[in-house]
Order: structure tokens, then sequence, then C-alpha cells
């Protein structure tokens, strides 16, 4: 049998794991006065935002993790995007999905079905959530500035009450060439379509490199705020 299974994929050995909304309302409870912390003060999320999308605390892999869930199209959650505890520094890898090989998706997903005229197009699922917490409608993928997929824009193409989608991805080389290359998508996918596209650059400061950092920095203060 073990030579037999060798030629076969090992997905087909494994059980497919789903989240259920009670896990999610559980890891929810369970976090811990430093995580609010963390999530309010470095930040930026309002309370209402921390319980809206459920931003909880729990255990996998064998260590304490943020959780984020990601909730695809029909509001089922996809899989749940993993940050790092501030407080546990031994961790080289601060960024992991649960569970391990879920297919990376498009968080925010569902915001479309309010028809906004102006979209966020962000690279991390915190700026998305802390753009969120000043009124904007945002969405960001779940794996970081290089992955982008077709159909993201495409679910983006059926909100027909598009008008504006700004880009705005972190400051670094990075960040740069995804936010290039999602342009280029954009303008594809959405040739002959009445919607502006725009790339927000983010100042060249030490100390902001994503849209978090844009709005916590106290020592760049634009004329009129830009976001």
């Amino acid at each position: 049998f073990n030579k037999i299974r060798k030629n076969i994929p090992k997905t087909q050995f494994e059980e497919k794991i789903e989240i259920s909304y009670e896990e999610v309302e559980r890891y929810y409870q369970n976090r811990p006065a430093h995580i609010t912390k963390y999530l309010e003060n470095e930040r930026g999320l309002s309370a209402e935002i921390i319980e809206k999308w459920k931003i909880g605390w729990g255990q996998f892999y064998g260590r304490r993790w943020i959780n984020i869930p990601i909730f695809d199209q029909d509001g089922k959650v996809s899989l749940l995007k993993l940050r790092a505890d501030p407080e546990d520094k031994s961790l080289e890898n601060r960024y992991m999905v649960y569970p391990k090989g879920a297919k990376h998706d498009l968080y925010g997903v569902d915001q479309l079905s309010d028809k906004p005229d102006t979209l966020f197009w962000v690279e991390g699922e915190f700026d998305r959530l802390r753009l969120e917490s000043r009124g904007l409608y945002a969405v960001s993928g779940t794996g970081g500035a290089g992955t982008l997929k077709d159909e993201w824009i495409e679910i983006a193409k059926e909100c027909k009450s598009l008008k504006e989608i700004y880009v705005c991805y972190d400051n670094d080389v990075e960040g740069e060439k995804g936010a290039a290359h999602l342009l280029a998508a954009l303008s594809r996918h959405l040739k002959g379509l009445d919607i502006k596209l725009f790339n927000i650059s983010l100042p060249k400061i030490e100390g902001i490199k994503d849209v978090t950092d844009f709005f916590a920095n106290k020592s760049y203060q634009p004329e009129k705020d830009r976001l």
C-alpha cells in the first residue's frame, strides 16, 4: 500500500479542514488584552471593526497567532490569515495561513455588495482594515504583493457602481512591482469601462512603509489628508 500511495497526490489522503463560525467566534472571544491593545493602538483598528471581522487569537502550528478570518463570496470562511503575536519575537516567519495549502483569496470582497463608487486596493489585511476603520471601502489579497488572480479583478468588474480604484501597495521594491502588475491587469480587464485607475505612492519617509504607517506617523503631516 505504501508503494502505491507514493504515486498518489498527498491531498487525496488528507481530510479537508473546514473552519466553522463557532471556531471563529471562539478565537475572537479568547483574544487577550495585549492583542486588543495592539490592534487598537498599533494597527489603528476601531473596536467596531475588530468585532465585525472577528479578529481573534489562537494556537496554530504550535504557536499563538493573531488570526484574521477570510470570508469568500458565499460568506464562508475560506482560510485564516495568521499574524505572529507581537510579543513572540522568536518567529522568523511572521505570516502564515491556516489550513496549510489554503488558496489565497480576496479579503473584503463582500463589501462590494454595498455598491461603492470608490475602492482602495491595498497590499495587506491590516491596511484594508485600517481604511475601513476610516469609512473607506478596501480590498487586499491574502498572499502579499506578489499574488494576484484574474478572478479577483473579475469580481471587482462585476461591481457596476465602481468609478474609481486606488492602488496603494507598500513603499518598497516588492510593493512597487506588485502595484505595477495590478494596475496593468486592471487596465486589461476593465478596458472600455468607465472606471478610473490611480496609483497612490506613499511618501518615502523613514517609518512609512504601508497604509497603516502612513496614518500612524506623526512626523509627516500633509496639507490635506490624501486617503
